[in-house]
């Protein structure tokens, strides 16, 4: 979640700064302690070449309890919801193994990148 923060804050950054569409190729947020505001997704999405993808599982409790003991007044962080936006894609992690990828939890997301990149940017 932390390492998923520091990435969308460079996205957000670069934006800031007016980096040119394609400064970086693609990101995947997975398990994200970040926002879930789709205005500052697509900022974050400005200076990518490719898709924006946000990994997430509504049951991650850890994820859950630690952002909002941080941000008492925000919604859920977008590690545990989908962006409403049309420049994010959305992968939603379940424990319950009725969706293509089930996770076990916060702590199982780096087991999942090979099937989360397969099903967010296939070749």
């Amino acid at each position: 979640s932390l390492g998923g923060r520091a990435a969308f804050a460079c996205l957000e950054a670069l934006s800031a700064r007016g980096a040119p569409r394609g400064a970086v190729h693609a990101a995947l947020i997975a398990g994200g302690a970040v926002t879930s505001r789709a205005d500052r997704w697509a900022a974050a999405w400005r200076p990518l070449a490719a898709q924006l993808v946000n990994a997430h599982c509504a049951q991650d409790a850890a994820l859950r309890l630690a952002y909002r003991s941080g941000h008492i007044a925000s919604a859920a962080p977008a590690g545990v919801q989908a962006v409403a936006s049309p420049v994010v894609h959305n992968v939603a992690l379940r424990r319950d193994h009725s969706a293509a990828i089930a996770s076990e939890g916060h702590g199982h997301y780096a087991e999942l990148l090979p099937t989360i990149l397969a099903d967010a940017l296939p070749v």
